[in-house]
């Protein structure tokens, strides 16, 4: 059955990476933040009416009562009384002034306020100038008419004369009724600072109310997603796995039907040779045959001995014995069964390397000898091969160098997957597999590689290995 490569419309791939986990928690916190904002915005907005309200409401409240008040005052000119019903005013806390018109708008008693005071603002021009730098002192005016019922009995209370509207009286079918009429104005000032701090205050406090959402929906985001991205990303791991394994076997049965063709082939013609001709040959004719069929067999063999070296360094089974060697014997044994000598010049120096030199004989064997067939594989047939040991802070340091045609600085990141070539080898054979199994055999010795390599100079290679007592060594490292 095939894979499914969408969920609900959705490619895997972008499923695996997390994006749409991310992107949909994001939107989520982003809408809750949006609506909490909004209900903050709404809830500030009402407090700010209701206090404006309050402020209105206050400020009428008071100038209304100083118009009933003063009433007399206004109709008898008495200044006393007015003032004391201006200083009574003043004591609330955010009345600034109290002032008394007459009918004509003439000044008669005023109490509080300077003449350096601020101008009285509107409803609108207070608004405008919320947060402002003078809007602790600005000043909002409330004002009321005060009037008076005009009656023969009210002019009478008052001293004045009684006013002949007897003729008025006829003419007029009101006449006798009481009337109202307006004989001064009352203007009282109100601070607007406790009004504007306390606006302050509830933008504020919906600010950090809103700063507080905000941080809570991160926190929330993160500890939701957290759980499902790391889900996704084994999820992705293995799934990046599974297409390198299944790589890795389409590159060996591809490599492996290429490199078993050739011995194959040779097996096949010789034991053919043999079968049919093999009473006409002579025995060194028939020794050349077998030996071709030797050679053919063990290149096979060797093929499938990298392939499970592979395996096993995977696998975490490539295992470290530390033993005594002997060193240039050993680096002297592998030179000699690679029979380099013949087309190679092969520079061998070894330093003072001390004595109680504890190696793995068969991961050394391993690593050199990859690291010496490359070399020659990839030099000029008659150039020369260096290899250098000294012992350095405790670990041997194995120095590998050509003069061969490099290796392109595009392939050194991959120079140590699993068949992977580089790009200038052209027709030259191999499979791959030495580079990797050669790190595999030094990091299960505890060691470490590193390359340096020029295209069309040459290459070196620098191992160190642990070479204590296996107990210093730590009984080497599992790969």
């Amino acid at each position: 059955m095939a894979a499914r490569s969408h969920i609900f419309g959705i490619p895997m791939p972008r499923l695996l990476s997390g994006g749409v986990v991310v992107q949909m928690t994001v939107t989520s916190s982003v809408l809750i933040v949006s609506a909490c904002v909004l209900l903050s915005v709404i809830f500030v907005r009402r407090q700010l009416a209701e206090m404006r309200h309050s402020l209105e409401s206050r400020g009428r409240a008071i100038a209304e009562f100083l118009a009933r008040e003063s009433e007399l005052g206004v109709l008898s000119g008495d200044v006393n009384a007015l003032n004391k019903l201006a200083s009574g005013a003043l004591a609330q806390a955010d009345v600034v002034y109290a002032r008394f018109f007459d009918r004509d708008l003439r000044l008669l008693a005023s109490v509080g306020g300077t003449s350096a005071a601020p101008a009285a603002l509107s409803l609108g021009a207070m608004e405008t100038s919320i947060l402002q730098g003078a809007a602790t002192e600005a000043i909002w005016e409330a004002g009321a008419a005060i009037m008076t019922i005009e009656s023969p009995r009210r002019r009478e209370e008052l001293g004045f004369p009684p006013e002949n509207d007897n003729a008025a009286g006829a003419a007029d079918p009101n006449a006798g009724k009481p009337s109202r009429q307006q004989v001064g104005f009352v203007a009282v000032g109100m601070a607007l600072g406790p009004y504007f701090e306390q606006r302050r205050i509830a933008v504020l406090t919906a600010a950090a109310f809103s700063a507080a959402i905000t941080l809570l929906a991160a926190l929330s985001a993160v500890l939701l997603t957290w759980g499902p991205l790391r889900a996704l990303a084994s999820a992705a791991e293995l799934a990046e796995e599974r297409g390198r394994v299944a790589e890795l076997k389409s590159h060996f049965v591809t490599m492996a039907s290429h490199e078993f063709r050739t011995p194959l082939a040779v097996i096949l013609s010789c034991a053919d040779v043999l079968r049919r001709y093999a009473n006409r040959m002579n025995v060194e004719q028939q020794q050349h045959r077998l030996l071709k069929i030797q050679a053919a067999v063990r290149q096979m063999t060797d093929l499938l001995e990298d392939v499970l070296s592979i395996g096993r360094a995977g696998a975490g089974k490539l295992r470290c014995n530390p033993e005594p060697v002997e060193l240039e014997a050993l680096c002297r044994e592998i030179i000699a069964d690679l029979a380099i000598q013949q087309t190679h010049a092969v520079h061998l120096s070894v330093g003072e390397v001390g004595e109680h030199i504890f190696l793995d004989r068969k991961l050394v064997r391993q690593i050199l000898r990859n690291l010496l067939t490359n070399a020659i594989k990839y030099s000029p047939e008659g150039g020369q091969v260096a290899i250098d040991v000294t012992r350095h802070d405790g670990a041997l340091r194995f120095r590998v160098a050509d003069h061969g045609i490099g290796i392109p600085s595009d392939d050194l990141a991959h120079l140590f997957e699993p068949f992977h070539r580089a790009g200038n080898v052209g027709k030259i054979p191999g499979h791959g597999l030495g580079l990797p199994i050669t790190q595999g055999a030094v990091k299960a010795h505890g060691g470490t590689i590193a390359v340096e390599s020029e295209v069309g100079r040459g290459t070196t290679f620098v191992v160190e290995l642990p070479c204590g007592a296996p107990a210093d060594v730590g009984q080497c490292a599992t790969a």
